[in-house]
């Protein structure tokens, strides 16, 4: 038999309960910002809130900070929803 070789390295893969999680975070996220944007919040006010949360210990920075992506996201089309029309 031929000696096979591996190259490279194993990947672990994240286990069912922490995708799981982790897609329920970006649900309630969703949740989150949309509800915002129907209110009308501007980027700006947005932007206070989390930095006044995270000021109070009440969301941790990369929480802050994944928020504010989405909320300045959430108005964009994605190339999806071009195609789509």
């Amino acid at each position: 038999m031929l000696d096979r070789k591996r190259f490279g390295r194993k990947i672990s893969i994240p286990s069912t309960m922490e995708i799981r999680r982790d897609l329920l975070e970006m649900a309630h996220a969703d949740t989150v910002v949309e509800s915002f944007k129907s209110r009308g919040v501007t980027r700006e006010e947005f932007a206070t809130m989390m930095s006044g949360s995270v000021a109070d210990n009440l969301l941790s920075l990369n929480r802050a900070r994944m928020l504010t992506l989405r909320f300045e996201r959430a108005g964009s089309e994605t190339a999806g929803d071009r195609i789509a029309r």
